[in-house]
């Protein structure tokens, strides 16, 4: 199991807004409409659901070896957390 974050729009649940679960495994799973898009391990290792395109400056791998990798350009990590702090 994995703690989780989703932005759901309610139409498969009934119900929109942010949706939460916890337990005691440290992985974290953010999701959109129960999906997952980003999982995080215990060991900082990111993974993505799809392939980062290396058009948007990815490199068209969907994992980064640790946490505060830097792919094109982005942190890992930080820019997760300040995304999703700031909205950015």
């Amino acid at each position: 199991m994995t703690t989780t974050i989703n932005a759901d729009n309610g139409v498969s649940s009934g119900s929109a807004g942010l949706k939460e679960s916890a337990d005691s495994s440290g992985v974290l799973a953010l999701q959109t409409n129960g999906t997952t898009a980003v999982s995080i391990s215990t060991g900082q290792v990111v993974t993505f659901t799809n392939a980062l395109p290396v058009a948007s400056g990815g490199t068209g791998g969907t994992s980064a070896a640790t946490g505060l990798a830097n792919l094109g350009g982005i942190t890992i990590g930080k820019s997760i957390a300040m995304a999703m702090i700031f909205g950015g």
